[in-house]
């Protein structure tokens, strides 16, 4: 347990869950599901939803992707990520009291265009909140340094996986325990926002919003890379649309 207990802390295995994000997203089905509309819910609860994954009342296939790898989280680490994600929640009604309602009004709206761009807002919306919060800043600014100088593909298994060895190799040669350990190993709980952020947002939302792999290291994805990060976006919106 102890063994288990340290390689969960280890800023290089969580690190290599977020890579593990991208890589899982990229790798499943995109079938829409038939299922019963849900029971209308608060926009709050929609927005972690679809950020965080914190539930999935809508059955939406990339919060199943994002569940796939959370579920791995331990209590206490499942314990930090909720309490984090309240504080961005209550950064964000801090900045603008009316967001929560109007992003509900947004989805549940039956017009494709609002719901997109609701979407694509998010990137504005996050940004500016975990801009705002001290003690999650700094990881943030410091996985969008990594995100921008590791193309994904050179750690690419012929079957589409994450070479973790070779990406973890890599990271201790560029970067030194020191740096990653005094951003991202003191707390899991800015790491854990981080990686949620980076990976829901970035493999549903437009590129044009905030996409964590695309947005910063756009000139290292391939095409594929690229037309499937659109091609979520517009599942997403649709699933949104045919299901509230």
């Amino acid at each position: 347990m102890k063994k288990i207990r340290r390689i969960s802390q280890n800023p290089y295995f969580i690190v290599l869950i977020l890579f593990n994000f991208l890589f899982v997203s990229c790798n499943r089905s995109n079938d829409v599901d038939n299922f019963e509309k849900p029971e209308e819910v608060s926009g709050k609860v929609l927005f972690n939803e679809i950020v965080f994954g914190t539930s999935n009342k809508l059955n939406l296939d990339h919060v199943n992707e994002m569940n796939a790898i959370t579920g791995t989280l331990d209590k206490k680490q499942k314990d930090l990520y909720i309490k984090t994600i309240n504080k961005i929640d209550d950064k964000i009604l801090e900045q603008n009291p009316k967001y929560f309602d109007e992003f509900k009004s947004d989805l549940y709206s039956k017009d494709h265009y609002r719901i997109s761009a609701s979407i694509e807002d998010l990137k504005t919306v996050i940004e500016k909140a975990l801009m705002a919060i001290p003690e999650l800043r700094d990881s943030y600014v410091l996985g969008m340094k990594i995100a921008k100088n590791v193309d994904v593909k050179v750690f690419t298994n012929e079957d589409g996986t994450l070479n973790q060895q070779a990406f973890k190799d890599y990271m201790q040669k560029e970067y030194g325990d020191k740096e990653i350990e005094s951003l991202i190993g003191p707390t899991f709980i800015g790491v854990a926002v981080y990686i949620a952020l980076a990976v829901s947002v970035g493999v549903a939302v437009n590129i044009g919003a905030f996409v964590f792999c695309y947005y910063y290291v756009r000139n290292n994805c391939n095409k594929m890379d690229l037309s499937n990060s659109k091609l979520k976006n517009e599942i997403l919106v649709n699933q949104i649309y045919e299901k509230l």
